[in-house]
């Protein structure tokens, strides 16, 4: 049950950074429908506003990936953000049920 726990969170890390690099992300009416999320740096000049980190987002709902890009979003906008960059997520695991959350580093662009 150990391997099986590890195999299905590398394939959960695998599959939200496909899905962040692809660029499927959801929009909210908080103004971040614009704001880019990505898991590199940008080829602009910005200037680092904090380090952000969305809310847990539970690992069996169906929208998880989606409810974390959406949460890191909200939170970027709150505080004037244009991008969410070098982002990843985290996992934390339980005996009842595991959760994730997503962090990176809010910038405004110049």
């Amino acid at each position: 049950s150990d391997k099986i726990g590890i195999i299905v969170n590398f394939i959960s890390v695998y599959f939200c950074l496909e899905v962040m690099k692809m660029g499927l992300f959801g929009g909210n009416s908080n103004n971040s429908d614009n704001i880019i999320i990505t898991t590199a740096d940008i080829k602009r000049d910005y200037d680092i506003l904090d380090i952000i980190v969305s809310k847990e987002i539970a690992l069996d709902e169906r929208s998880n990936y989606d409810a974390g890009k959406r949460s890191l979003k909200q939170r970027a906008a709150e505080i004037g953000a244009d991008a969410v960059i070098g982002v990843h997520c985290f996992f934390s695991n339980t005996v009842m049920n595991g959760t994730r959350r997503w962090y990176g580093t809010a910038v405004k662009l110049k």
